[in-house]
């Protein structure tokens, strides 16, 4: 399996430009970036609160938690963004990772084939 390849996209989607909620997502990108892992979870956590058809701030909180170990709630996370979003290369990726970190390698080949497919290696 490839390196840790956990990429946080901050993309603002053209019906939630400016909102409120991708306000907090993005105060969670830039605490995240600073380290402050578990701010910029609070800070996901209200931007989800606000719009819970964000599957950005799902991504982003689930990279967080891979960060700080919480590879069960990560795994959550993931789910919910690729649910909303099953175009998300990412999502899958990061969650075959996560996955091959607990030692699921048949769910993580899995996921990694389906980020492949979608454009992520």
């Amino acid at each position: 399996m490839k390196h840790l390849a956990l990429v946080v996209v901050g993309l603002m989607m053209l019906a939630g430009c400016g909102s409120e909620a991708v306000n907090y997502n993005d105060r969670g990108l830039e605490h995240y970036d600073l380290g402050e892992y578990k701010r910029a979870i609070q800070n996901y956590d209200e931007a989800i609160r606000l719009d819970p058809q964000d599957a950005d701030a799902y991504y982003n909180r689930g990279i967080a938690y891979a960060v700080l170990d919480g590879y069960q709630r990560a795994i959550q996370d993931f789910d919910e963004a690729i649910r909303l979003d099953p175009q998300s290369g990412y999502a899958y990726y990061n969650r075959g990772f996560v996955y091959g970190l607990l030692g699921n390698a048949a769910q993580a080949e899995r996921d990694q084939a389906k980020a492949k497919e979608l454009g992520v290696e």
